[in-house]
């Protein structure tokens, strides 16, 4: 790549590799609920280097779904010409007939996965079908309450003051402040209404109004997961796909899990006064009783998305609120796939 050619976000993952049947699997990151796990794992799969045996042609994450879209310009005509070497890396658009392909959405491409995929998803699945290959919608959803203190970790809320000093700077917003934003979390970023902010933090714009729209959007997803399980969650993905050395893969996918730990917020240093300040309300066991009932308050609403999930694996979901699912049960998990799913 010429070094005066300046990417953003670098470029997409590439390794040229061509197959007998093309995959393509279309993960929908929800915000913190283990999607860096799924993506870790998938950059294992991509990878090309020497002795490294690829398994996926190339991964677009969310920042170059475009070279998705210009993959298949014949059902998506508005990217027609738009592939891009530099950034989507393949020095000429593959022929998605002969590619196994992994692609994210994420953030503001979310909106292109309903408003611009979904309608077209069929003909897309008919072509996969026609063409003997497998086609995978996957997203994965968590315990709310743990989801409410994460999101509020990785996207501390703002506010100018002097908070007690002597001069006006930038202060992270108590967590019992924020809370009320927070309700329905996961639900909003199916249904397009939970959006990051500077100041706001993480938030939905409709709250517990999202839930019903997002439980049925849930449930068209080809596989469902759910973070207290990621493990088994690639070994399903895995097995979906159904071409894939699993048992020589194990290697990858223990990496992926322990590279998916690291812990980075948006926005703020991990040293600055304003991590430290969201830092204190981050823990469970350092919340008093009010701001831990208005936690689960938050929370509540997005439980049934969670119930939901789980027992779309074939798992019974936990009785008590904020509970999470035992993780001696992980082993005896579905993969959460519908009847349809894997082709066409």
């Amino acid at each position: 790549m010429p070094s005066d050619i300046w990417l953003p976000t670098g470029p997409a993952r590439w390794s040229g590799l061509e197959v007998q049947q093309p995959l393509l699997i279309l993960f929908y990151h929800v915000e913190k609920t283990g999607g860096t796990a799924v993506m870790k794992y998938l950059h294992k799969m991509a990878n090309s280097k020497k002795g490294v045996a690829p398994r996926l042609t190339s991964l677009m994450d969310f920042t170059h779904t475009s070279c998705f879209f210009a993959l298949h310009d014949g059902l998506f005509p508005g990217y027609k010409g738009s592939w891009d070497p530099r950034r989507c890396t393949g020095p000429q658009k593959p022929d998605w007939r002969r590619s196994a392909v992994g692609v994210e959405f994420h953030a503001y491409t979310r909106r292109r996965y309903w408003e611009e995929l979904v309608p077209v998803l069929p003909k897309l699945r008919a072509a996969y079908a026609a063409a003997n290959g497998t086609l995978i919608t996957l997203a994965t959803f968590r315990e709310p309450v743990s989801h409410v203190l994460s999101t509020y970790r990785m996207w501390p809320p703002s506010k100018r003051c002097k908070c007690g000093g002597n001069t006006v700077a930038k202060h992270a917003v108590s967590l019992p402040e924020w809370l009320p934003r927070a309700y329905g979390l996961q639900a909003g970023s199916l249904t397009l209404d939970s959006w990051p902010h500077n100041r706001l933090g993480f938030h939905n714009l409709k709250g517990c109004d999202a839930v019903t729209l997002g439980r049925k959007r849930l449930q068209t997803f080809d596989m469902i997961g759910v973070m207290d399980c990621m493990e088994r969650v690639l070994t399903s993905l895995c097995k979906r796909v159904g071409t894939w050395p699993c048992a020589a893969d194990a290697d990858r996918l223990q990496l992926a899990l322990k590279q998916s730990l690291r812990y980075k917020p948006h926005g703020v240093s991990l040293r600055g006064g304003m991590m430290r300040e969201a830092a204190i309300w981050g823990r469970w066991e350092s919340l008093n009783e009010t701001t831990r009932k208005g936690v689960m308050d938050a929370a509540a609403c997005d439980r049934a998305m969670y119930d939901d999930a789980i027992r779309r694996v074939g798992l019974t979901p936990p009785v008590g609120a904020g509970e999470k699912l035992d993780p001696g049960l992980c082993a005896s998990a579905g993969d959460g796939l519908l009847a349809h799913a894997g082709s066409g």
